[in-house]
């Protein structure tokens, strides 16, 4: 089985910080690229779409927090938001 290439990041996004990690084109490696502080929307933003156009990205993995039972609470709701809106600032597609 051959995989397609893909340039993704990862965002872990946290009310302070957001994680941000890249894997190679194949999606087999994954290394930490930086963490981003907080500092309102446009400026979170004006960071991350340097690394995308720096590291060409096509994708979005966007990590999303579970309560204990499994389903989707504040939190999670939260991440989901605030993801959807760096994905349509950034022109990218997500998976969660």
């Amino acid at each position: 089985m051959t995989r397609e290439p893909v340039a993704a990041i990862a965002l872990d996004l946290g009310r302070q910080r957001i994680g941000v990690a890249g894997c190679d084109r194949l999606g087999l490696v994954t290394v930490e690229l930086t963490t981003i502080e907080r500092r309102g929307l446009a400026a979170d933003l004006a960071q991350l779409a340097a690394i995308v156009r720096d590291r060409q990205v096509e994708l979005l993995v966007i990590g999303l927090p579970y309560d204990g039972d499994g389903s989707i609470g504040s939190q999670g709701r939260s991440v989901q938001k605030l993801g959807r809106k760096i994905a349509k600032a950034l022109a990218l597609p997500i998976v969660w």
